[in-house]
């Protein structure tokens, strides 16, 4: 008898765990008959197919306190109406199949708070869920919204995803969302915002990369407990002065931008850690940016930045800067006063005075991270080789004919980039740099004899040739 049991359990775990939907309407006809003489294992096999359950009246009491339900990825066009007597859900993932709208039953479903819906056809909000008393977290990534008509029907989200669409506008009624904290509009063709954006006085996160934004409206100010605005790769040539009232603000991403210069009042974003200012027109940045005093990360890459002023050097807590491809001439001797600067590049900026900046860097005893490529740098001063902590140096791109003997103090070094120089071969130093991991010398002129002598100073080290 325990054998049949046993036969019945394994036939229904096989039947139940195939892909074959023949397959598992079998398992649910036979477990109607068994009335309950299963395996637990089975029982967990047969909840996982939670419409099924429903149809064949079985592990109702399971299925009656059921709060999540993933239903992702599996082509509906509509949704069985099964669904709806799930009253007790509150997490419901449909993500990745061809959903256009969703069915007036939808409303029924009162304890309902996260709603995935990402990755499916709808081309306007869902009425069926307008008024949804608790629905918190609503994600509509990658569908076809033109619009965001009737928005003001979600007075209680906390959460909105609504990344890759195809919006054109937001409308003022979106001042109406007054719980929200998380908004995600990248990648849609936005050209503005409403003024009433203002009102979303507990907003936390918006995110508007990859649209077509060209200024901002005076009301951003009023976002004040926002600690994250990213705007990539849009059309923005100014900021508004009341950019400098977001008083809770951490990270401020404006790379790819058109920016010309930016207000003084950006210097009163004392909480800001993270300024992202990459691929702009900036020809300065205001004298008062050592005000910035929780700056980790500082981007100024790729503009047309010619100095930095001297208060740069108050940036105490300044960990990551980046001011590669500008027009740079010398840099303020206050750069060494930069005490926890760990990654520093300095990329194509020929017109740089190395010696001078070498002599900045010395100080910096906790850099890690340091890159000269591109650089038309003909020697290596030696000063720089007293930044003992350096773990990664970059000089790819150069001219160097030579390196400096005393190259060998550099024992922390772990990657050592000097490709496309004018290298004919290194000093017998290197052999002391037991941590180096990464050697790069291609398009350099060195012989195979010497190649094969570099290697056998470094066995440990991968050396590329």
């Amino acid at each position: 008898m325990m054998d049949a049991s046993r036969d019945n359990n394994e036939k229904l775990l096989s039947l139940l765990q195939s892909e074959d939907q023949q397959n598992i309407e079998l398992a649910f006809q036979l477990c109607l008959g068994l009335q309950g003489n299963y395996s637990f294992e089975v029982v967990q096999a047969l909840r996982r197919e939670v419409l099924h359950c429903i149809r064949y009246d079985l592990e109702m009491p399971y299925i009656n306190n059921l709060t999540h339900l993933h239903l992702d990825f599996r082509a509906f066009t509509s949704l069985p109406e099964e669904i709806g007597a799930l009253k007790a859900l509150v997490v419901f993932n449909l993500e990745g199949n061809r959903l256009q709208q969703l069915p007036d039953w939808m409303n029924q479903l009162k304890a309902l708070e996260v709603l995935n819906l990402a990755n499916n056809d709808f081309t306007d909000l869902p009425q069926a869920l307008f008024q949804s008393p608790n629905l918190q977290r609503l994600w509509l990534y990658s569908n076809q919204l033109r619009n965001l008509k009737s928005i003001e029907q979600f007075p209680n989200l906390r959460q909105l995803g609504l990344t890759y669409n195809k919006i054109t506008a937001l409308p003022p009624s979106i001042g109406h969302l007054q719980y929200l904290k998380l908004l995600y509009l990248e990648q849609n063709r936005l050209q503005t915002l409403p003024e009433t954006i203002g009102k979303l006085q507990q907003l936390e996160v918006l995110k508007l990369d990859g649209n077509q934004i060209k200024q901002l409206p005076a009301s951003i100010g009023q976002l004040t407990h926002l600690k994250e605005l990213t705007l990539l790769f849009n059309h923005i040539q100014d900021l508004p002065k009341e950019i400098g009232q977001l008083s809770a603000l951490e990270t401020l991403e404006l790379n790819g931008n058109q920016l010309k210069n930016l207000p003084h009042e950006i210097s009163g974003l004392t909480t800001l850690t993270n300024l992202q200012l990459q691929d702009n027109n900036l020809t300065d940045i205001p004298a008062d940016i050592g005000q910035l005093i929780q700056l980790q990360s500082l981007n100024l890459a790729d503009n047309n930045i010619k100095t930095l002023p001297t208060s740069i050097g108050q940036l105490q807590k300044l960990e990551e800067l980046d001011i590669s491809s500008n027009y740079l001439k010398r840099l303020p001797m206050q750069i060494g006063l930069l005490s926890s600067l760990q990654r520093f590049a300095l990329h194509e900026n020929p017109d740089l005075d190395f010696e001078q900046i070498c002599v900045c860097l010395r100080s910096l005893k906790k850099l890690l991270k340091l890159g000269l490529s591109n650089n038309q740098l003909l020697a290596l001063p030696e000063s720089l080789t007293q930044l003992i902590s350096l773990q990664t140096l970059t000089l790819n791109f150069n001219y160097l004919t030579t390196l400096p003997s005393t190259i060998g103090q550099l024992t922390h070094l772990q990657t050592l980039d000097l490709s496309h120089n004018n290298l004919e071969d290194l000093p017998e130093s290197i052999q002391t740099l037991e941590n180096l991991q990464e050697l790069v010398l291609w398009g350099n002129p060195i012989d195979k004899i010497i190649q094969q002598k570099i290697k056998g100073w470094l066995p440990d080290c991968e050396v590329k040739v």
